[in-house]
């Protein structure tokens, strides 16, 4: 329970502090990304952009768990 906490909480950071995207998108990002939505069949193409990036925060917060969990077990190894 305490590792899903501690991961919401990073993702949560990761999203307030970690920029993986330029407001506002260039005209041929937009397109690409309306290209891109049109492919896999969703209608509203911002949707899509947002769960994008919410999936990329999420696999930021559980990369940084790990490689903090595992400094963690070195340093109690000592």
């Amino acid at each position: 329970m305490r590792t899903v906490v501690i991961v919401i909480v990073m993702t949560l950071l990761s999203m307030r502090y970690v920029r993986i995207f330029a407001f506002p998108l260039s005209m041929s990002q937009q397109q690409t990304l309306i290209e891109i939505s049109d492919k896999l069949g969703i209608e509203d193409y911002e949707l899509l952009f947002l769960c994008t990036v919410w999936c990329v925060h999420l696999l930021v917060a559980v990369a940084v768990y790990v490689v903090i969990a595992q400094i963690w077990c070195r340093y109690r190894s000592r």
